[in-house]
Formats: structure tokens, C-alpha cells, sequence
């Protein structure tokens, strides 16, 4: 066992994200991942857009008590034993918070934060992160199927993204994915368990903080709607999906408005240099011919089979961007929301030189591609490589 629990540090370190990523793309893809680490249950993945739903909330400790394991216990079921004994400590929030949506029974079981709470080691913009906050998330089937466990080939094809969100900041760039975040998922007893973790948030307590659970792979605009003049982050009654919200009771008094604010400026300071490093990119890319651009694309895609159902119009919203949504067999898949300026800059007809790959860099497995016709019509598609 202690081999295993080497192994899966080992994993995490090498998976966490070194960069933030990117402004534009933190809308874009988590592409499934099937992996093996010895223990068929457990499921660990690092973090690197007309109808409203019927809500039910049946919050209740007694409740959540006979049907849920605790959370220490399901720190214990990833072996992570000091992050089980803070979860006991009297720095953890019990929640047990269940809400119905969709299909599914989603319940908050509880929340903990702390410097050194975990036996792993997380890693973020190649430094070592100590400061963290961790929830475990339940999810079941409400007629009592059961959640498909993380071997099976059916597992990942429901998309579920946990986040922490604040109060008063975008939730489009302060989420999981850019707060250096991860998870890790198991199956007991037929119910899903999501360990998340990310940046410890306990510093923004005095502004008021959320966590979401969409059915989403990473933090969609048309789930939530951010008031960018109360603050207020609410669910859109207008999406299509499963888009819970939950209050996090978490003390006011553990709020740290100089770390908060550090933290701000920094991640602000951050976003200018990515943009300024994107100009320089568009700039750079401003100075070829139209005609090499779409050469490059169809040189990249000379290898790849088009996927034909994965071709959708891209219709642009009042912002001028668009969602493109796709999901491969294999649970391969993105969920995008594409600025559609951006990708066809320049462009009057023919592939955008914007493309996205997904898989590592010795084994590409597809490629999303966007072309525009001579009638003006904008569409997103999939290539898969040979």
C-alpha cells in the first residue's frame, strides 16, 4: 500500500499544471482521462459554455448520515490519512447539504482548508502548494442505480466540474481549474465521491463564497449568471443542465484581506502578461498570408480522419462568441466558448489558424478545427488522428 500511495504523489506532481492556463482557453477542454494506478475503484485527475430545472433541496445531517460516507472516510479510501484526521478536527464545516437536479441526488458533505492538511504534495506553477482547500462532493443516481465506478468504460461520459466561486470576483477566471485545482473521484456502494481540491479559500470568507456543481467539464458562462455589480454569482434558470449552487458556511473571521488581495493582483498581474504574450502571438500571426496560415492547419490535419457528426454551425451570442460542445466514443470531448472575432480574425473563408489539440505531445488523439464558408457560416469540427 505504501508503494501505491508513492505512486500516486509521484502521479500528482507530474499531472498538476504548471501554468495557469491560458485566458481565452479557460473556457476550453479537459479531455477525459482513463488511467490505471492500481486500484480499480479510484479515479484521480489533475486540473491544467430553455428549460429550468425543478430543485429540490433535502438538506439534513441525519439524512446525509445514514446514506453518505463521511468525509474523513473518504479521505481514508484514497489513503490520504492526515487529510482524514482534518476533516475530525474542529477546522472542518459539515455540510450535508443534498439538492435533486436532473437524475442526480448532489450533496456537500463537508469542507476543511489548511497549510500541510494532506499526505500529498500538490504542485502549481512549479511550486509547491501547501495552503489548500478540500471538499468531498457526493453524487448518485436518484432512483438508486448505481454511478458507474471509475473502471468502467461508462464512467466520465457524464461530465460533472466542482468549484469553489467567490463573491464578487468572475468566476471565469477564478475557479478550480485557475486556483492550481484537482480531484479525485471513487465509487462505493454505487454513489460517486469527489475529493476536490484548489487554492485555499478561507481568505475570501468575508465576501461570501459558492460551490457549484455543473455537468459540465470545466466552468461554463451559460450555467451561472455573475452580476458584475452586486457580485452575486446565481444559477441561469435558462440552462439546459444541472447547475447547482450551494452556500459555503465557512467563518468570516478566517477571512485574510491582505492574503486576498495579494492574491488578486497577482493572478490580475498574471492575466496581463498572458495577454500581452496573446498580442504578441496575433501579431506574429498577423504577418503571414491568409493562404500559408491555411496551409499549416491542413498540414495538421493531414493525418486525421474528420469526425462527421462533430461538425456544428457556431451561431454567436449578444457577445459575439459562441459554444461548441462535442463528445468523442471514448469520452474524449470538449465543451468551448469560442470568440468568434478571435478565431476568424482576418480570415473571410477558410480554416481559422487557431486550433486545439488534445492529447500529449507524442500522441496527439484529435483536433478541433474551425472553418469558415464563403456565405459567412462559422463551424467548429473534430479531427480524429490515424
Amino acid at each position: 500500500m505504501k508503494d501505491d500511495k508513492h505512486i500516486d504523489m509521484l502521479l500528482k506532481q507530474a499531472l498538476s499544471d504548471k501554468k495557469e492556463p491560458d485566458a481565452l482557453l479557460n473556457q476550453t477542454i479537459i479531455s477525459k482521462v482513463k488511467e490505471s494506478n492500481g486500484m480499480s475503484k479510484k479515479r484521480k485527475i489533475p486540473m491544467v459554455a430553455a428549460a429550468a430545472l425543478t430543485i429540490l433541496v433535502l438538506s439534513g445531517t441525519a439524512y446525509a448520515a445514514s446514506r453518505f460516507l463521511a468525509t474523513e472516510k473518504v479521505a481514508e479510501k484514497f489513503e490520504n490519512y492526515k487529510l482524514a484526521d482534518a476533516f475530525k478536527s474542529k477546522d472542518a464545516v459539515s455540510i450535508n447539504q443534498t439538492v435533486q437536479a436532473g437524475k442526480y441526488d448532489i450533496t456537500l458533505l463537508g469542507i476543511v482548508s489548511g497549510s500541510g492538511i494532506s499526505d500529498f504534495i500538490s504542485m502549481g506553477d512549479g511550486e509547491v502548494l501547501l495552503d489548500r482547500t478540500y471538499a468531498v462532493v457526493a453524487i448518485a443516481n436518484t432512483d438508486g442505480t448505481p454511478m458507474p465506478s471509475t473502471s468502467d468504460d461508462n464512467y466520465g461520459k457524464e461530465s460533472f466540474f466542482v468549484s469553489p466561486l467567490i463573491k464578487g470576483l468572475n468566476p471565469w477566471q477564478y475557479n478550480v481549474v485557475t486556483m492550481n485545482g484537482g480531484y479525485q473521484d471513487i465509487v462505493e456502494d454505487g454513489i460517486m465521491y469527489r475529493l476536490m481540491e484548489c487554492n485555499n479559500v478561507e481568505i475570501f470568507a468575508d465576501r461570501g463564497l459558492y460551490l457549484c456543481v455543473s455537468d459540465t467539464m470545466f466552468y461554463n458562462v451559460e450555467a451561472y449568471n455573475y452580476d458584475e455589480v452586486t457580485g452575486e454569482i446565481t444559477p441561469n434558470p435558462q440552462y439546459e443542465g444541472i447547475n447547482v449552487l450551494f452556500d459555503l458556511p465557512i467563518d468570516v473571521s478566517k477571512a485574510d484581506h491582505e492574503k486576498a488581495e495579494s492574491y488578486i493582483n497577482e493572478k490580475e498581474m498574471m492575466n496581463e502578461e498572458q495577454s500581452l504574450e496573446e498580442g504578441n502571438e496575433k501579431s506574429n500571426k498577423a504577418d503571414k498570408t491568409e493562404k500559408n496560415e491555411e496551409e499549416n492547419v491542413e498540414d495538421k490535419l493531414a493525418d486525421a480522419i474528420l469526425l462527421e457528426d462533430s461538425v456544428k454551425e457556431l451561431i454567436a451570442d449578444e457577445d459575439g462568441a459562441a459554444t461548441y460542445k462535442y463528445e468523442a466514443k471514448d469520452g474524449s470531448g470538449v465543451d468551448l466558448y469560442v470568440k468568434l472575432n478571435d478565431v476568424f480574425a482576418g480570415i473571410d473563408e477558410g480554416f481559422s489558424p487557431q486550433t486545439i489539440e488534445i492529447g500529449d505531445k507524442e500522441s496527439k488523439s484529435y483536433l478541433v478545427a474551425y472553418r469558415k464558408d464563403a456565405d459567412g457560416k462559422m463551424y467548429g469540427m473534430m479531427y480524429q488522428f490515424k
